[in-house]
């Protein structure tokens, strides 16, 4: 089974589209944000509590389009980061803090954000993460300017990263592609690049 870490990131890597998040629990904005005074740095529950407030709050936006959600969640995120140095709960809230600022079109502070996350070391089984990200998040960058030859440059590169991993995965791949089974290639971890790789 998959960790909550790399369904989280499956997830989030696909943050242009307009995705619900894939779990959201009510919980009280005044419970969270009173936490920020008196909470004990690292506490579960006040990590736990505000890594879910953020997730309704990206919700609500979905919900209504009204921006204004987006910066609650960025806000709780930003003071809980503070906070929360255990490693589940920060990578989690950075991978949200990533999504939100691309809806916000903030892509030197997504640059920035990635900066601060080592996802080769929380992800090993995938080495291209992290030029792969950066490279789709310039990619947006340039677009905004309608730079549409760095854009394609940097999608190249993607392509090219993703297409080293995959043929070096080979055997896997065709091992996969013979079992009658349809879900066998799903459930392998190599399901995640290959649907990149063609996205």
């Amino acid at each position: 089974m998959e960790s909550k870490k790399t369904c989280y990131f499956k997830f989030i890597l696909n943050y242009e589209k307009p995705y619900l998040p894939v779990f959201v629990c009510i919980i009280s904005l005044s419970s969270c944000v009173s936490g920020f005074d008196n909470s004990v740095s690292g506490n579960d529950s006040f990590c736990d509590s505000c890594n879910a407030q953020s997730a309704m709050m990206y919700e609500q936006f979905y919900y209504s389009n009204d921006s204004s959600y987006l910066d609650s969640s960025l806000l709780i995120i930003n003071k809980a980061l503070q906070k929360c140095p255990k490693s589940d709960i920060h990578f989690l809230l950075n991978m949200r803090k990533l999504s939100l600022l691309s809806q916000k079109r903030e892509f030197s502070q997504m640059l920035l954000c990635l900066d601060s996350i080592s996802l080769n070391e929380i992800m090993p089984q995938y080495p291209y993460l992290q030029t792969v990200y950066r490279n789709r998040i310039l990619a947006m960058q340039y677009h905004e300017v309608g730079d549409v030859f760095s854009q394609d440059s940097c999608l190249k590169r993607v392509v090219i990263e993703l297409g080293t991993y995959l043929d070096g995965h080979k055997s896997l791949i065709d091992s996969l592609l013979c079992n009658e089974n349809d879900a066998s290639i799903e459930n392998s971890y190599i399901d995640f690049p290959i649907k990149q790789y063609f996205y």
